[in-house]
């Protein structure tokens, strides 16, 4: 089912500090945010992406982004 606005600000509020605070990969803290709020696997890491396209994660758009890697600076 697809995610309603209030599951992305849920998993958004868990995810942000995550990424921007820590040296986690950003597939790390995807994962442990689907494991804290109990959603499918990947369910995190594609509100990764949709909170850098629509801005509320900063990126640096002049180094490449890994899901692997922490976020770059």
């Amino acid at each position: 089912a697809p995610l309603t606005s209030q599951d992305v600000d849920r998993i958004a509020a868990a995810l942000i500090p995550r990424i921007l605070s820590r040296d986690t990969p950003i597939n790390i803290a995807a994962l442990q945010v689907d494991d804290l709020l109990r959603y499918e696997p990947g369910t995190s890491l594609s509100v990764v992406w949709h909170l850098m396209a629509s801005r509320r994660i900063p990126v640096n758009l002049e180094q490449q982004i890994q899901s692997d890697e922490p976020l770059p600076w």
